[in-house]
């Protein structure tokens, strides 16, 4: 079956040629129908880097701070050194400390500088709080009650908190 669609110019070519895809009126071929699916694909990837990023702000701040304080635990007890976490309303802090004369008084390291992690613009902390994990990765001293600390994001009005228990183990409540 020739494919008169085309009209009459290009019809002597088409003679020797089946049609790859037989039109009725009931509705669209399966290539058609993939083109317009290739060509919504296409615009909702354009579309994608303009979604607006401030909705996993708050996510993505409240998974790093729950890993650097796993972290910082993680450090003190593979190092045998005490590890600082200083909580700040938009930052917060990591240091390492020591106790060169052995009298349990531990300062800052100076051979490790303290590393600082920036909130993102909208999220800030509630309260602040100091965190220190000892050699066995305790907290230091042990609080009584676990500490507990809120992250709000501004734009959005959520908040999340995350605990950190004294044995050092922490989690998102």
């Amino acid at each position: 079956m020739a494919c008169t669609r085309f009209g009459p110019i290009l019809l002597p070519y088409l003679k020797r040629v089946r049609c790859l895809f037989v039109r009725n009126n009931s509705g669209m071929t399966m290539v058609e129908l993939l083109v317009v699916l290739a060509l919504i694909a296409v615009m909702g990837g354009l579309a994608l880097p303009s979604v607006n990023s401030s909705a996993f702000n708050l996510s993505k701040a409240t998974d790093e701070l729950i890993a650097n304080v796993r972290l910082s635990r993680g450090f003190a007890t593979g190092r045998g050194a005490h590890y600082r976490m200083t909580i700040n309303a938009n930052s917060y802090t990591v240091q390492r400390l020591i106790d060169p004369d052995g009298d349990g008084v531990w300062s800052p390291d100076s051979s490790f500088p303290p590393q600082t992690v920036n909130l993102p613009a909208t999220v800030h902390i509630v309260t602040g709080a100091v965190l220190e994990f000892d050699s066995r990765g305790l907290l230091s001293p042990l609080p009584p009650e676990p500490f507990v600390i809120q992250l709000n994001d501004a734009k959005t009005g959520r908040s999340k908190q995350v605990k950190v228990w004294a044995s050092g183990q922490v989690y998102e409540v």
